[in-house]
């Protein structure tokens, strides 16, 4: 009797008829199977390469049978053989699964419809897709812990690693622990190992030396071809042998497409492209036969290890800080208990489930097939963008250490107390493309927003431009938790203006503003997402990691100080949620701050002043001194991503990266 993988496939069997259904079983069965089978033969495959012992034989122990010791390399040859035995008839029973495949498929494609043979194929296409990846993750980290296993056996050290730490690389326990000066900020206090704090020290911007292995060169040869394929595309539409679609003409679409088609060679772009990749493959040659010394010591690279280990066994969850450029180690109890407390405000979050997810998956794929052939957009285009097995967007939360106070300690700080940001990881999920597109047409919009900063020199330019007199007063605003608190409907309403306003000025790609606002709305519908196997729905705010957030954060702040700017303020300009304001008096000041805090029920706004006749603001202080404005720059004190040792000024000399 046929078996599944996967239970979905049990849907495509309702209109297929009784006395096929047997055979269509098989040939989806044959399909599953075949992707898992070769799946496992990359895998032995790979063993053999890295001459590893996978458990199936290592399980036999014909060590402990021949009473031989560790180190005979004759059993280990044995084990190769049987290794390389295993492999061919994995192989021949892929083979023979494949032609039973072909002759079933063939029948089914001679006795069932055309209509419904094509749907059968194209959704276990789907299934088998999802089959491969599960298979696919599974195995590599089977392969992981061989390779972890075998590099110790060759350190002489145990074959497993364990949470106990030999003596000489663990921390005493004092109770307090360095929340200043330091790259790691560690809760709870959990006893991190001296050797594992020593390569946190680090921070996480340097980088561990790595060789070029095969998945590497693998990486830059995919990346090869795909840059051939470009300056082929490029060859021919500036030749005017290619004219592309009106509505495509100025997209570069991050995602991989359903279907690819190589383009025609071509006889300049391929010859340039012949004595580039030469040049590569030469210096390639040239660093891969050289072995260069690690970058980390022995001790830290044995604290790399323990760390991996913590992480694998969900002792400890180990992240960055939000803005402090460090790492924060939280014992895995203990962030849970942050995070439910987080989950519990029912204000923002309420309990949702996988029923729901799906019926919002579906919901936003219909209306992005109806609009987009509505708006002419290209075939391949639409279904490029369309997710047919999203995956569910996932919380997690950046520790605040910046807000933790000089008194506190990391070790005993209460967990209510802990200030977090929550991330809605949305990569690969129901909105994550059709967001990309929509955030394609929308972005144009930014510069029509008369106070949105770019970035800090544009900042630079407003203060230079700007003709203060020996009275002005400037401050600094910032908004509170911007995200969580935007109210959804006032930012598409902002988002609706800035359109009507500036339709004929932007690129709608075929779009009326009707259809974009009616996927914008769906987009931001779909705000379901899992933590710990949990649903969840974000029934106020957006959520941080959504494609579409920064855009309408920033439409949303323009509706609110829209009122502040009919005053006319000397100088009012603002990044995302930091609002820079010089005017006359301080009473405007004060009348600019309480209006603002008034424009919207939970918007709160914290304010600034100069100290020391400076004032911060981004990565710059400003001085207002005689009527002239006088800038330097400025680093938090909290950030730790430039350390004050010579040896770390700004790049670490020993970080493996580019410059």
């Amino acid at each position: 009797m046929p078996r599944f993988r996967d239970s979905r496939t049990w849907r495509l069997l309702r209109n297929v008829p009784t006395q096929f259904q047997r055979l269509v079983k098989e040939v989806l069965s044959l399909r599953q199977k075949i992707v898992s089978v070769r799946q496992s033969i990359y895998f032995l495959r790979r063993c053999l390469d890295h001459r590893i012992v996978p458990n199936f034989i290592s399980k036999k122990r014909l060590r402990d049978l021949l009473g031989s010791s560790k180190s005979d390399r004759k059993i280990f040859e044995i084990e190769m053989q049987l290794l390389r035995l295993a492999l061919r008839t994995r192989r021949d029973h892929m083979f023979s699964m494949l032609k039973k495949c072909v002759s079933k498929e063939q029948c089914c494609a001679r006795y069932l419809e055309d209509r419904l043979w094509k749907r059968i194929v194209g959704e276990s296409k789907s299934i088998c897709d999802s089959i491969r990846s599960k298979v696919k993750t599974t195995l590599q980290k089977k392969f992981d812990n061989l390779c972890s296993t075998s590099r110790n056996f060759k350190d002489g050290s145990s074959p497993t690693m364990t949470g106990r730490v030999p003596a000489e690389h663990t921390t005493s326990m004092t109770g307090q622990s360095d929340m200043r000066g330091s790259r790691v900020t560690v809760l709870g206090g959990f006893p991190l190992p001296d050797c594992a704090r020593s390569l946190l020290e680090l921070g996480p911007s340097f980088s561990p030396y790595q060789s070029i292995s095969t998945f590497v060169l693998r990486r830059i040869i995919c990346n090869l071809h795909d840059l051939q394929d470009r300056l082929r595309y490029k060859a021919k539409i500036d030749s005017g042998s290619l004219i592309p679609g009106p509505n495509t003409n100025a997209l570069n679409v991050p995602f991989p497409r359903t279907y690819f088609k190589q383009q025609e060679p071509n006889v300049c772009s391929d010859v340039s492209f012949r004595i580039f990749a030469d040049e590569v493959f030469k210096v390639l040659g040239t660093y891969q036969k050289q072995r260069m010394p690690s970058n980390i010591s022995r001790e830290q690279a044995y604290g790399l290890k323990l760390l991996q280990d913590l992480i694998k066994s969900r002792t400890i969850r180990l992240s960055v800080s939000d803005k402090g450029g460090e790492f924060v180690v939280i014992p895995r109890q203990l962030d849970v208990i942050i995070t439910k407390h987080h989950l519990g405000d029912t204000s923002i979050y309420r309990p949702s489930s996988a029923k729901d997810f799906q019926t919002q998956c579906r919901r936003l794929n219909r209306v992005w097939m109806t609009t987009a052939k509505s708006a002419g957009l290209d075939h391949s285009l639409i279904t490029q963008l369309k997710i047919e097995s999203p995956c569910c967007s996932v919380l997690y939360l950046l520790i605040k250490t910046h807000k933790f106070a000089a008194t506190d300690d990391s070790a005993s700080i209460a967990p209510t107390s802990i200030k977090v940001r929550p991330i809605v990881s949305c990569v690969g999920g129901p909105t994550d493309r059709i967001g990309w597109f929509l955030n394609v047409i929308l972005v144009q919009l930014l510069k029509y927003i008369p106070s949105h900063l770019t970035n800090i020199q544009m900042f630079l330019n407003k203060l230079q431009a700007l003709q203060p007199n020996s009275a002005c007063v400037m401050e600094s605003f910032d908004v509170e938790s911007l995200y969580t608190n935007v109210s959804n409907v006032s930012a598409m309403e902002a988002v609706l203006e800035l359109l009507n306003q500036y339709q004929s000025m932007i690129n709608m790609h075929g779009f009326s503003i009707d259809q974009v606002m009616s996927l914008l709305k769906e987009c931001l519908s779909c705000n379901i997402f899992r933590w710990s196997g949990e649903y969840f729905e974000q029934i106020r705010g957006l959520a941080m990691g959504q494609r579409l957030a920064p855009i309408l954060a920033i439409a949303f702040m323009s509706k609110i100080e829209a009122p502040v700017l009919e005053h006319r303020p000397m100088l009012y300009c603002r990044y995302i949620d930091d609002c820079f304001i010089v005017c006359s008096t301080q009473e405007q000041m004060d009348m600019y701050f309480d209006l603002l805090n008034t424009q919207s029920e939970h918007i709160r706004l914290t304010r600034e002043r100069p100290s020391g006749s400076w004032l911060p603001f981004l990565n710059v202080q400003v001085r207002r001194h005689s009527g002239m404005l006088s800038t330097k720059w400025y680093r938090k004190p909290s950030n730790q991503r430039i350390s004050s040792c010579i040896a770390t000024r700004l790049i670490l000399f020993r970080l493996s990266g580019p410059l």
